[in-house]
């Protein structure tokens, strides 16, 4: 489902679909195809609402984990921060703990 940007009431509905997504952008967002089959524009993940049809499951493609905490951090001359993190699941990597780059 997609967030109707164009609506004009709060008594519209908030997401038009359902969509199936035909892929993903270097940037982040989605291209969009309706059942009909006729492309949407491009969406910004933020505009999207994932729905599962019952008795399927989703497919995420990045795994999540949790951080325990982050031990140290540091910035780049092009502003880009780097953090020492230390994961709740020590399984999650084989070293354990490490530095991860996030943009903002």
């Amino acid at each position: 489902m997609m967030r109707d940007m164009t609506r004009e009431s709060k008594w519209d509905p908030v997401y038009e679909g359902p969509f199936t997504v035909v892929r993903k952008n270097r940037g982040g967002a989605y291209v969009l195809k309706d059942k009909l089959g006729k492309l949407k524009r491009t969406v910004p993940a933020d505009h999207l609402k994932l729905v599962v049809r019952q008795g399927e499951k989703a497919a995420i493609e990045d795994p999540t984990y949790e951080i325990k905490e982050i031990a140290d951090h540091r910035q780049n001359k092009n502003g880009k921060m780097s953090y020492y993190v230390i994961w709740k699941d020590p399984n999650v990597s084989q070293a354990g703990n490490q530095l991860k780059t996030l943009t903002t």
